[in-house]
């Protein structure tokens, strides 16, 4: 014997303003009974009113129909308990965190808090109050609500022990940040002046520099299309402007190093005078092969580096290479268009100008130029950026740029073991660190270990910071 079981069912439900009417029915198909119900609920705060009505049929039964009618009503009341009530009770189980968002010129008003699994906003006059079960709670501040305008003391994080009855009381202090300005000026004619009369913007050229502030934070800066540049979010004191990068071929005259002494509400000023390349016309020999530039990857190195050389020849030319005064003889490789090689700094040159003579030779004949390199004991032999800030959970992208050979680059960090970082192009290394999604709102930092291919090793200590949310 066969059997077919089921239900069908629809339910339709209008509501208008308090009131909401509700219509239904269902067919079981095994028990052969249909079902009809309706209900109606009027709501107005405190009271609501219910009433629902139901008729079931069952063909199999000896009284088949059977119905049903329901009314019931509610009335929400509060009861409040008087103190002297609770204090005879032992008091309500809780304590209270009160405290202010403070500045060294203002109170901040918006300002949101994290205190455990609560949230709380600052008044107008920064002050906030949250009443909490007792316990061990840690505060922090949402930095998205904090003016660009201000830097939180302390990264803006506490533990906070709150007791049954009692307040726990804590400030936050921020302090005034200030902005550094400053534009990288085309000095045409070299003479170290940037005045409006001998310079003009840097059209085209995006210089780069590194930001050092009173904390010792780096920040890496580029310039725009007209060598401008701003750094907001700095603290008032001593602040390092070095400009660590200009186009192939351009020297840097009148000094790369800025020291600023930045205060509160005076935005910081720097300029930098850079000459441009240029590209040499005049023929140095009447042979078809000629010399048509030389461009030095930087400017200045200090001893035992061997910065990058690109010689531009004009001209088919069998081989190039490089003659120091100290009998140094490098020969350079083809490169594109152009011919690279390193240029070796003696380890114990003095300082001052290294002289070298760039020759090419095509067949039988030869034509020469003249260089030099600026030898500074205070040079950086290596150059280190990153993207830093980062959040947690990120990734932070780290450069090296060598101006030496190096077999092999590695980076020490605070988060897992050490990196051995990619070699693209010649002195240029890149690697990321995972930065953990719990990491907490600080400075952290990281040790850049460069391996020389003689076997030293240089070490370079790089900061950066991680902004948790």
């Amino acid at each position: 014997v066969g059997r077919i079981d089921g239900r069908l069912a629809a339910r339709y439900q209008l509501e208008r303003d308090s009131v909401t009417l509700s219509l239904g029915g269902a067919y079981d198909l095994g028990q052969r009974s249909l079902g009809l119900s309706t209900a109606l609920a009027w709501s107005d705060a405190p009271w609501r009113l219910d009433v629902s009505a139901g008729a079931t049929y069952r063909g199999d039964q000896a009284a088949p129909w059977s119905a049903s009618v329901t009314l019931s009503t509610r009335y929400a009341f509060h009861v409040a308990v008087p103190d002297a009530v609770v204090s005879l009770a032992g008091g309500r189980d809780v304590g209270t965190i009160a405290g202010r968002v403070l500045a060294d010129d203002a109170s901040l008003e918006g300002i949101e808090l994290t205190v455990g699994r609560y949230r709380v906003r600052t008044e107008e006059d920064g002050s906030f109050v949250l009443t909490v079960p007792p316990g061990r709670y840690e505060l922090s501040v949402d930095l998205v609500t904090l003016p660009l305008a201000y830097q939180l003391e302390d990264g803006g994080r506490a533990t906070l022990e709150v007791r049954r009855g009692e307040t726990t009381e804590h400030v936050v202090s921020a302090v005034r940040t200030t902005v550094l300005r400053g534009r990288v000026l085309a000095d045409r004619d070299g003479d170290a002046a940037t005045t409006a009369a001998t310079a003009a913007p840097a059209v085209g050229v995006r210089a780069r520099l590194v930001v050092t502030d009173a904390q010792g934070l780096r920040r890496t800066v580029v310039t725009d299309d007209d060598g401008a540049f701003e750094v907001r979010g700095l603290l008032a004191g001593a602040t390092r402007v070095v400009l660590v990068d200009v186009p192939a071929g351009a020297t840097v005259t009148d000094g790369d190093v800025r020291e600023v002494q930045l205060e509160v509400g005076v935005p910081g000023d720097v300029t930098f005078a850079v000459r441009p390349a240029v590209v040499a016309v005049r023929a140095f020999t009447s042979q078809a092969v000629r010399i048509r530039s030389v461009a030095l990857e930087v400017d200045r190195a200090p001893p035992g580096t061997a910065p990058l050389v690109r010689v531009d020849v004009q001209g088919e030319a069998d081989a190039v290479r490089l003659v120091t005064a100290d009998g140094a003889d490098v020969a350079l490789e083809p490169h594109g268009d152009g011919w690279r090689g390193r240029l070796p700094v003696p380890v114990g040159h003095a300082g001052g100008l290294l002289t070298f003579t760039v020759v090419a030779r095509a067949g039988e004949s030869e034509v020469t130029r003249s260089a030099q390199l600026i030898v500074d004991v205070g040079a950086p032999a290596l150059h280190v950026s990153s993207d830093a800030p980062v959040r947690p959970g990120g990734v932070l992208t780290v450069r090296v740029h060598t101006y030496f050979e190096a077999s092999a680059v590695r980076l020490g960090q605070p988060f897992g073991d050490d990196l051995r970082l990619a070699h693209a192009e010649p002195g240029r290394w890149s690697g990321t660190v995972d930065v953990p999604a719990g990491t907490s709102d600080a400075v952290y930092e990281l040790e850049v270990r460069v391996e020389r291919v003689d076997g030293t090793v240089v070490v370079e200590p790089v900061r950066f910071r991680v902004l948790a949310p």
